[in-house]
């Protein structure tokens, strides 16, 4: 499948120095993402459009140009956004995609947890107890 949006659409929401080709690369990784999880969801093309350009920013924003948290000049500091709240929450435009994404889809990756098992298991001279 195509991408749904474009460079010029990314850019529009989201300031950026980085070059057309690597805003194109992140796009295309934001267009496997959107089809992966809202494929067969019943959004229309505007909607999964909009999810994708929002979801390209947010990459953009999380990776090659993060967002800090808070900056200092006098004594420079700078610190980036950590939440514990789950990725697509660091950013302003993650939050729009969930906001965007009325199957939830998106905000139910964030909630995925796992879990480990073990099963006790004893050895007695070769009878599994």
């Amino acid at each position: 499948m195509s991408v749904r949006t474009s460079n010029s659409d990314v850019q529009a929401i989201i300031n950026t120095a980085l070059s057309d080709t690597d805003i194109q690369f992140i796009i295309e990784q934001a267009n496997r993402m959107v089809t992966d999880t809202l494929s067969g969801e019943g959004l229309s093309a505007a909607r999964l459009k909009d999810i994708e350009m929002w979801l390209a920013a947010h990459l953009i924003a999380t990776t090659k140009e993060r967002q800090p948290l808070e900056e200092w000049v006098g004594e420079v500091r700078v610190t980036f956004a950590q939440q514990p709240k789950g990725f697509m929450n660091q950013t302003m435009y993650g939050q729009m995609v969930l906001n965007l994404d009325t199957t939830g889809n998106f905000q139910g990756n964030e909630l995925k947890k796992s879990r480990f098992f073990t099963i006790k298991q004893t050895y007695d001279g070769g009878n599994e107890q």
